[in-house]
């Protein structure tokens, strides 16, 4: 699906180190600095978005999932959770960086 990625969601993207698509729950954890349950916690109340499989067990009696969480979920977590609008986060950072030059 192919949609037009916006001001916000390039400045986001930014803080994404690589070119992945998919992340493990492992990894979100390190980037957000949360823990690994609070992420899978996240993942369970649809607040990331991804799959949740377990390839080797017979529907029913899974006893260990793996999780895959999407860049542009990731993407949409950080847009949704910043208190702040990319555009204006930059107009107060050129403001106060002029001010401890002048």
């Amino acid at each position: 699906m192919l949609f037009k990625k916006d001001f916000d969601y390039l400045f986001f993207e930014q803080f994404l180190p690589d070119d992945k698509l998919w992340y493990t729950i492992k990894e979100v954890a390190a980037l957000l600095g949360r823990s690994e349950q609070c992420v899978r916690d996240c993942f369970d109340n649809q607040k990331l978005l991804g799959h949740c499989l377990n390839a080797k067990a017979v529907i029913g009696t899974e006893k260990r999932w793996s999780y895959s969480i999407s860049r542009q979920s990731l993407i949409l977590f950080f847009m949704e959770t910043a208190n702040f609008k990319a555009q204006e986060f930059l107009i107060r950072f050129q403001a106060a960086k002029h001010q401890l030059h002048a």
